[in-house]
């Protein structure tokens, strides 16, 4: 592919990127925006990465070229600590309670709230969208998708019971 001086000099051109990026943007978001892993990000920048791939090195070049430092939220200045919300007196201790026990079986109205649980809500459908055919269609298919697996399943328990002799 190339050789690895090539590889090196990648590594030290994206270093030397990042720090300049680094005054206008966070790593974290350097790595939302270019698809690069934080932690590749973070070995490159504190030299202990060698070389680069050629996706990261394509990924990151065309994140350099479409990045625009005008348009980017001002990064905040290392060593500056963020304004904290005022929470619990570190003096004043919550009471402490002992628990009443617990009674032993199944709790109250357990049967119904089960079967009043309502089956669509595993997967969101947007049923104000244009294309509500495509959705359901789509929906659909994962259905049956899921239906195959779980017969699968059944197959191999099946022949794994079969194989222990309890079947």
């Amino acid at each position: 592919m190339y050789s690895k001086e090539h590889g090196m000099n990648d590594v030290k051109n994206m270093r030397t990127a990042i720090a300049g990026l680094e005054k206008h943007i966070s790593l974290n978001q350097i790595a939302k925006r270019s698809g690069i892993n934080y932690v590749t990000l973070m070995n490159i920048k504190k030299e202990k990465s060698k070389r680069v791939t050629d996706s990261v090195k394509a990924r990151f070049d065309a994140f350099l070229a479409s990045f625009d430092p005008t348009l980017a939220p001002a990064a905040p200045v290392a060593g500056t600590v963020a304004k904290k919300k005022p929470g619990p007196k570190k003096g004043a201790k919550a009471a402490v309670k002992k628990a009443a026990p617990k009674k032993r079986g199944p709790k109250k109205g357990a049967k119904k709230s089960v079967a009043a649980a309502p089956v669509a809500a595993a997967s969101k459908l947007d049923y104000t969208s244009q294309n509500l055919g495509q959705v359901l269609d789509r929906e659909i298919e994962i259905a049956q998708a899921r239906l195959e697996y779980l017969q699968s399943l059944r197959e191999i328990e099946d022949d794994f019971q079969r194989a222990v002799g309890r079947k």
